[in-house]
C-alpha cells in the first residue's frame, strides 16, 4: 500500500515516468472495477460467513486504494496518513461526512457496517470523480 507515494516522497520514483497522480484517469476505472468485481464479492462472502478476520486485510487494502484515488484525482501523492480524513474532506469532490466515515472504517475495518460505509464512499465518489474530471478537461 502506498508504495508509489512513498517512493516519490523519498526521491526514489523514476524521473522519466509520469506519476499516477498526473494521470489518475488511468487508475480510477481499473481500481473501481477491482472493487466492484473482486472486493465487494469477496467481502460480501466474508461477512456472510462472519469471517471478520478474513475481511480485515482486504478492507484495509481497498480503503488504502480509495485514499490514493482521492489524492491522485487531485494530482497529488499521499504525503501523510496522519491527516488523511481532514485533508480529504476539504477536496471539492469529497462525499459528505468523509472525515467521520473514513475514521469509522479505519477504526473497525472488520465490521460489516464499515464495509457498507466503504461501498457507499466508492459509489458516491465515482460519480463525483467523473464530474470533477469533466470540469478539469
Amino acid at each position: 500500500m502506498f508504495v508509489v507515494d512513498i517512493a516519490y516522497e523519498r526521491g526514489m520514483y523514476p524521473e522519466d515516468v509520469l506519476p499516477p497522480w498526473k494521470r489518475a484517469e488511468e487508475f480510477i476505472k481499473p481500481a473501481v472495477n477491482s472493487w466492484e468485481q473482486r472486493g465487494v464479492v469477496t467481502l460480501t462472502q466474508c461477512f456472510k460467513e462472519r469471517n471478520r478476520h478474513g475481511a480485515k486485510p482486504m478492507m484495509l487494502s481497498y480503503c488504502a486504494i480509495y485514499i490514493q484515488l482521492m489524492h491522485w484525482i487531485n494530482e497529488e501523492p499521499v504525503r501523510s496518513l496522519q491527516t488523511v480524513p481532514e485533508y480529504l474532506k476539504s477536496m471539492p469532490y469529497a462525499p459528505m461526512n468523509l472525515e467521520e466515515r473514513l475514521f469509522f472504517i479505519l477504526q473497525a475495518p472488520d465490521h460489516h457496517h464499515a464495509f457498507t460505509t466503504l461501498m457507499q464512499l466508492f459509489s458516491e465518489s465515482v460519480k463525483k470523480w467523473a464530474v470533477f474530471q469533466l470540469r478539469n478537461k
